[in-house]
C-alpha cells in the first residue's frame, strides 16, 4: 500500500505532465526507498524545462524512453 505523502506528492508532481516530453509521473523506488518516477521521451537534457532532483522530500528518478508510452490491447 502507497504512503498518503507520496501519492500527494504525486498529484502535485503532474503538473509537470504539462511539459513536452514529460510521459508520466509515477511512484517509484530508488536505492529500496519511495521515489517520484518521471518517464521522459528522449533525454532529460532535451526537456525544455528542469525538472527537480529531489521534490517534496521524495528523490525524483528520471526514466528516459527512446519511444512514446501507448497502452496494450488485451
Amino acid at each position: 500500500m502507497s504512503d498518503p505523502e507520496i501519492l500527494d506528492a504525486i498529484d502535485a508532481a503532474a503538473v509537470w505532465l504539462d511539459i513536452e516530453g514529460v510521459l508520466s509521473v509515477a511512484e517509484g523506488e530508488l536505492g529500496g526507498k519511495p521515489c517520484l518516477e518521471v518517464r521522459v521521451l528522449g533525454a532529460r537534457a532535451d526537456l525544455p524545462q528542469e525538472l527537480p532532483n529531489e521534490f517534496q522530500g521524495y528523490p525524483v528518478a528520471v526514466i528516459e524512453n527512446e519511444t512514446p508510452i501507448s497502452a496494450q490491447d488485451d
